[in-house]
């Protein structure tokens, strides 16, 4: 994962990066997901043009509004899906590495 660490209210884009093994550009979609205490927080797929692919890579961009839903303080988890048009699943390991730290805001809201 290229994002370690979100503010609340900003728009970072987090980068996946996929074994070669796995031929992303047979994706029939992908799944992004961001979880916080067990629940689904943000999830963008790329069967809604949502999630990305370059080259090995899954991109999600968050907008404001996503990252004002998750929680301050708090640890989030980023998990990927992956169904290849052959009908393979993938999954991403739930590890240290797919952890992240969610940073409060001063002044709640998005800013226009």
């Amino acid at each position: 994962m290229a994002v370690m660490r979100i503010t609340r209210g900003t728009t970072p884009v987090i980068a996946s990066d996929i074994p070669d093994l796995i031929p992303l550009y047979t994706a029939k979609d992908i799944w992004m997901s961001i979880e916080q205490q067990d629940n689904i927080i943000i999830h963008k797929t790329l069967e809604n043009k949502e999630v990305l692919i370059n080259g090995q890579t899954c991109v999600m961009a968050l907008s404001q509004e996503d990252t004002l839903r998750l929680l301050p303080h708090q640890y989030a988890t980023i998990g990927v899906r992956i169904l290849l048009a052959n009908g393979q699943a993938y999954a991403s390991d739930i590890t240290k590495d797919s952890s992240i730290q969610v940073f409060d805001i001063v002044k709640e809201g998005v800013i226009t």
